[in-house]
């Protein structure tokens, strides 16, 4: 049911022409970045990779408990962003039905090693997501800390401005992942239950590797102290409202 990514993902890459295709929207959302067309060009790209997972898995139809094996790929992220990266690739693991474990390396706080386990599909298009969304909300955060005028210190606002991030990133998947559903699927009911059973497989994996996280609880409230930055990751995860306000760069 399991197989690292050593063993089983080699091989194994989004189709050329679909990754070309992503490749251009990212390129030409980075050219204008911080304006109304860089969030339709990247809302295009996350439509992209939306609907060609569910076409990869409405062409294959092992949707049994034991078909498609959960892999494992790992990945690091060095720097002063790894903090808020590992909490985007968090939630856009859990909206792509995968499950993401990370660890801050003792030998340097900013470096962080994450382990994503999923589906090989989903697993693919979690990182073909993150590469170009570090990124961007690097860029996004840094133009938002120039306005925020809260209380939270530099730190503590970029957890917080990355959890609002990440959420809103995650909450657009799954709405265009719930569209390409509906176009694409034979059986959309059928397909709907194959991704939930994705989700279960990969949290089952984890939890047997790691059993001490089946019972934690991960989500906490807001402060109030909180709200502003939370709400400012929010706004620039909105990639699907092109007409709302944005702050200057």
């Amino acid at each position: 049911m399991f197989a690292s990514d050593r063993d089983e993902m080699k091989g194994f890459s989004v189709q050329g022409d679909i990754a070309r295709r992503f490749a251009k929207l990212l390129k030409q959302a980075e050219s204008v970045a911080g304006t109304p067309e860089a969030d339709a060009f990247t809302e295009k790209a996350m439509a992209l990779i939306a609907e060609y997972g569910i076409q990869v898995l409405d062409s294959d139809r092992t949707d049994s408990a034991d078909g498609r094996q959960i892999v494992l790929r790992e990945i690091e992220f060095e720097g002063n962003g790894a903090d808020g990266a590992i909490t985007v690739l968090t939630k856009i693991g859990e909206a792509l039905h995968c499950q993401v474990v990370y660890e801050e390396m003792s030998y340097d706080p900013d470096v962080f090693r994450a382990e994503i386990y999923g589906a090989e599909i989903h697993v693919e298009r979690v990182l073909l997501l993150i590469d170009h969304l570090t990124a961007q909300c690097s860029i996004a955060a840094a133009r938002d800390w120039r306005q925020y005028r809260g209380k939270l210190r530099a730190k503590e606002y970029l957890k917080v401005w990355h959890q609002g991030f990440g959420k809103r990133i995650a909450q657009r998947l799954s709405e265009l992942e719930a569209g390409a559903v509906q176009r694409v699927a034979e059986d959309s009911k059928g397909m709907e239950l194959v991704l939930l059973s994705d989700s279960d497989r990969a949290k089952s994996v984890v939890f047997e590797i790691y059993p001490h996280l089946a019972n934690r609880d991960f989500k906490r409230s807001l402060k109030k102290s909180e709200y502003d930055a939370f709400d400012l990751g929010m706004k620039s995860g909105d990639e699907a409202d092109i007409n709302q306000p944005r702050l200057d760069r």
